[in-house]
């Protein structure tokens, strides 16, 4: 066995450039449970759709040597789902302003989905009076005013 060189020539250097560029792309002989159910998503997700179980699907995976529970197989498409799904902006949503100022008021409040809504009743401070002195008012015990 020759010895390893730690250099190499340009024209050798050339030559391997251009031997590797020219490599196809080398065909995946093997793949994970992951990766084989996301490319076979498409047809599992049709064969549910025909009436078939997660755990019938996980019975023809096995007989081809994928063994996974039905579980696993759930878990794996609902990865893909929601990878697959549009991206909803993070972010802290506010209450919106009530509607009218006195007593009491009905204010939307958006819950995690924007299409439920909670309405609820909130008091508002008269409009005689500033927030603070309202909650002081409503809060604090008269002898600590």
């Amino acid at each position: 066995m020759k010895k390893p060189i730690a250099k190499i020539s340009s024209e050798a250097l050339e030559r391997l450039q251009t031997r590797i560029a020219a490599l196809p792309p080398k065909a995946k002989t093997q793949h994970s449970a992951r990766d084989a159910l996301a490319l076979m998503e498409a047809a599992i997700r049709d064969t549910l759709a025909k009436g078939y179980s997660v755990q019938d699907i996980a019975e023809m995976l096995a007989e081809e040597g994928l063994r996974l529970s039905a579980g696993t197989i759930a878990g794996y498409l609902r990865e893909l789902e929601a990878k697959s799904a549009p991206k909803k902006k993070a972010g802290v949503r506010k209450a919106s302003q009530p509607a009218v100022s006195g007593k009491t008021a009905v204010a939307m409040v958006p819950l995690a989905s924007p299409a439920i809504e909670v309405r609820k009743e909130v008091e508002c401070a008269p409009k005689e009076q500033d927030e603070d002195e309202y909650l002081i008012d409503k809060f604090c015990p008269p002898d600590l005013r």
